[in-house]
């Protein structure tokens, strides 16, 4: 009865009492008890207000049956297929709602249908994978952004493939714990040829965002397992960057394991028969391992001084990669090339005139850096002494 007086009301109420109204029968359907009769007619009084050309009124059905277990089927997918905003409300929400029917509506919706789904608590690798393929910007965001997304790395790469040019997508991604290696260093070349353009955005000259690349890439390197590592590396070799620049590049950084690796996965060999070859740089093992991973001929000379130097460095005395032991390898590979008669002004020697000249500045920005944490101490050596300035001066005159 109280359900009839209802629907002869809501005839010609206005909206904000049309919607309150209904919000109110929708939580009694949900919380109090009810005679069998009585609910099924609420039921059949809820599906009825689907109909109602006020969205407010659609949308405090949606509000109450988002998170409700309770909530008939038949009236959450009518509303998930309800304009965007009302729509979202149950796709965000509803834990009724059927991977094979998120998918869909990830497909059919726009950006906001799809961001809600992205947002869900708890997402499922189809879902996810779905709405890595087809959905906008902005629902790729929401996606990159959402912890409980369980996100397949080839989606994720999907996903770069797509709108890697976006930097919020590139730092969403970044933020992520599960993304694979090869897909960081994807997003790091995106961000590193993204800087290289200039202030109006025009593309990059391809050198300049080439050599951003590899440095991005080189950067990686030092916290990798090595499964990671080999991970980088068939990523590098696929996608065509594994250059014998980027090898050399490596070398001279003092990246021996990435180089390595790379050597060996260019050469069809394990990485730990690659790494017994180069150990000794000017047997004929390593001469083999070079012709074999296809490097070109006019890098052998520099790239066997700086395999040596290397390896006696890091042997020795122990030193890490960084510009310090870059450039005791970069100079001994320049003065390879010397003594081997190349040009002063070939290629070759100004790229690693260039290296060079990256690995000085780097060493003096760390060496400024040092100078900088220091000075607050010897401020505070300077204002001790000249505090205690007049008694040494009494002192001496003293003894005098």
């Amino acid at each position: 009865m109280i359900v009839r007086r209802f629907l002869a009301w809501i005839e010609t109420a206005p909206v904000p009492a049309r919607a309150a109204a209904t919000g109110a029968l929708a939580r009694a359907y949900l919380f109090s008890p009810m005679a069998e009769q009585e609910r099924a007619e609420a039921e059949a009084a809820l599906t009825f207000l689907l109909d109602d050309e006020a969205p407010d009124v659609r949308r405090a059905l949606a509000e109450a049956f988002a998170h409700a277990e309770a909530a008939p089927r038949h009236l959450l997918m009518a509303l998930a297929a309800d304009q965007s905003d009302i729509a979202a409300i149950v796709l965000r929400g509803s834990s009724l709602i059927t991977d094979a029917e998120l998918i869909d509506r990830a497909a059919t919706g726009d950006a906001l249908v799809q961001a809600a789904v992205a947002q869900r608590p708890e997402l499922s690798p189809p879902v996810a994978a779905a709405l890595a393929e087809v959905g906008e910007l902005e629902a790729l965001l929401a996606l990159a952004g959402n912890p409980g997304a369980a996100l397949p790395g080839f989606s994720m790469a999907r996903m770069v493939e797509r709108h890697g040019d976006d930097a919020r997508l590139r730092d969403a991604l970044l933020g992520r714990s599960d993304l694979p290696i090869a897909v960081r260093q994807s997003l790091m070349a995106a961000a590193a040829t993204a800087a290289a353009a200039g202030p109006d955005g025009a593309a990059p000259r391809a050198e300049v965002a080439r050599e951003a690349t590899e440095r991005a890439t080189l950067a990686l390197a030092p916290g990798c397992n090595p499964d990671a590592l080999a991970e980088l590396v068939s990523h590098l070799k696929t996608s065509g960057q594994l250059t014998p620049m980027l090898l050399l590049r490596a070398l001279i950084t003092g990246e021996l394991n990435l180089t390595l690796a790379a050597l060996g996965a260019l050469a069809g060999m394990p990485p730990r028969r690659a790494a017994a070859l180069a150990a000794e740089p000017h047997g004929g093992g390593f001469a083999a391992l070079y012709r074999k991973a296809g490097l070109p001929p006019a890098l052998f000379v520099p790239f066997r001084a700086a395999l040596e130097t290397a390896l006696a460095i890091i042997g020795r005395e122990g030193i890490g990669p960084g510009p310090y032991l870059a450039r005791r390898i970069v100079t001994a590979a320049i003065a390879a090339c010397a003594e081997a008669g190349h040009d002063g002004d070939s290629r070759l020697v100004l790229t690693l005139r260039r290296f060079e000249m990256e690995a000085a500045r780097e060493e003096a920005r760390i060496a400024a850096r040092d100078m900088v944490a220091q000075r607050p101490a010897m401020l505070a050596l300077a204002a001790v002494q000249q505090a205690l300035l007049p008694d040494l001066r009494a002192d001496e005159a003293e003894a005098a």
